[in-house]
């Protein structure tokens, strides 16, 4: 019975679009490579490295399969514009607060091109997402897409906080807890919730 609904969930997702999305996360692998944060112990020291920034390798295609099952569902039209330059504000200012933390998008506080390889994928990831929770849609979309967030959550906000607080306490033992990273998981977690319970 399980295998039979994740095989009939499976056949839905369009694999194109997770693959185009799975790709769009490569240029930043590369550039972090290049840019010397990708692994720790690289010449540029960052506290949050890619390799241990599971928001962006496991998370982001988690979020890519998110997309590609909504794909078929989606409705572009005028609000779609809107949605853009909303997800562009959103991205801007969720940058703005990972200043100082995502070492590998960052250099004295500016982003470096690995950062705004992820600043155009978060435009786009929160643009399908708006699309999403404002798009009607079957019920079996909802229940999978909302599915596919709840275990994207915890890599894109869980572990990478978990993960800057590990490296920093390699230097600081007395680094301050990341708590933070728990509220923002539970708010997260809601969220889903509430938009997959209004939108069925």
């Amino acid at each position: 019975m399980i295998n039979d609904c994740l095989i009939s969930q499976t056949s839905l997702i369009n694999w194109w679009v997770v693959s185009i999305f799975i790709l769009g996360i490569l240029p930043q692998v590369f550039l972090s490579s290049a840019d010397g944060t990708f692994f720790a112990w690289q010449y540029r020291q960052v506290d949050l490295p890619l390799s241990w920034h599971w928001g962006v390798l496991i998370g982001d295609p988690i979020l890519a399969i998110f997309m590609g099952r909504i794909w078929s569902d989606l409705h572009f039209n005028l609000w779609s514009i809107f949605f853009l330059i909303v997800s562009m504000a959103i991205s801007a200012a969720m940058h703005n607060l990972w200043r100082g933390i995502s070492g590998h998008m960052f250099y004295q506080c500016l982003l470096v091109p690995a950062g705004w390889c992820h600043f155009v994928y978060t435009v786009i990831a929160m643009e399908l997402i708006l699309e999403f929770i404002f798009t009607p849609m079957p019920r079996g979309t909802i229940m999978a897409a909302a599915f596919i967030l709840l275990i994207f959550a915890p890599f894109a906000v869980f572990e990478p906080g978990w993960a800057e607080w590990q490296r920093k306490k390699l230097r600081k033992p007395d680094a301050k807890w990341f708590w933070q990273s728990f509220i923002s998981l539970i708010g997260m977690w809601a969220a889903i919730f509430v938009v997959a319970y209004c939108k069925i």
